[in-house]
């Protein structure tokens, strides 16, 4: 017996963008809040569902309608005012929106809204270059001095044009080595402020980090369409590394019902 595959996707638009031809893969995903309503002399579980909810998941490797951009694409990567684009292995940049349900009490989806402010963090992975006597992020890490801790100008840029600028607090540096390995600095920076430089625009990271964070979808899956008229992107993340394709997974909230036919 024949089943159905992702070959099976014949259309995908986010936002109304085709993204069918860097399309990695899709959930859609409606689930319910269970609740167990039997009495307490009841010797069987009886479940009840009080509310339902539509969430959507997707991976993307991102373009700029040519090749899917790689690590070869990153041209700048400046933590601590100085580049470390040279020291870089893989890392990644998450964007964080805290979305909350305004659905009424008689409604029976829930209605996702924004309730709160972005919060970008970035990880790294880097080498440390063999003429280092020390390096400077862990210098900074490891300070008494609380401003040490703060980096201005966290700078970093994918295919040319899609550029943050962002200030960050290191929240953690990891300094370590193994035998037959390379000694390895791995960060965990968080956004402390307003950023200077952020993409914009009507693409979905433009959307994702100026916009109003409100996507529509249409999946077309061959086997039923989803559509979402109006779903708020919880998350974003955009992941990098040595010698793989840079990719974007995110997930949407619904406002509400998913249509699906």
């Amino acid at each position: 017996m024949a089943v159905k595959t992702g070959l099976s996707t014949s259309a995908y638009t986010l936002d109304g963008n085709n993204h069918l031809g860097d399309l990695q893969m899709w959930e859609t995903n409606v689930g319910g809040t269970a609740v167990k309503r039997q009495g307490i002399a009841a010797t069987d579980t009886y479940t009840q569902i009080t509310k339902r909810v539509a969430r959507h998941t997707f991976e993307v490797v991102i373009n700029n309608s040519g090749p899917a951009f790689s690590g070869l694409d990153l041209s700048v990567w400046t933590p601590d005012g100085s580049s470390r684009l040279g020291d870089l292995q893989s890392g990644s940049l998450s964007l964080k929106i805290p979305v909350g349900d305004c659905s009424g009490i008689a409604d029976v989806f829930e209605v996702g809204q924004v309730v709160g402010a972005r919060d970008i963090s970035i990880t790294a992975d880097m080498y440390i270059p063999s003429g280092s006597s020390t390096y400077n992020l862990l210098t900074l890490a490891r300070s008494s001095t609380a401003s040490d801790w703060n980096l201005a100008n966290v700078q970093l840029t994918i295919g040319g044009t899609t550029a943050f600028d962002v200030p960050m607090v290191i929240v953690s540096a990891v300094h370590k080595g193994e035998r037959d390995g390379f000694q390895v600095v791995s960060v965990t920076l968080e956004q402390r402020g307003t950023s200077t430089t952020l993409p914009s625009g009507t693409t979905l990271i433009g959307v994702a980090f100026s916009g109003d964070a409100l996507i529509t979808l249409s999946d077309n899956t061959g086997a039923g369409t989803w559509g979402m008229s109006n779903a708020v992107l919880e998350s974003l993340d955009i992941s990098f590394s040595k010698g793989e394709l840079t990719k974007m997974k995110g997930t949407l909230y619904a406002q509400g019902q998913p249509a699906y036919s």
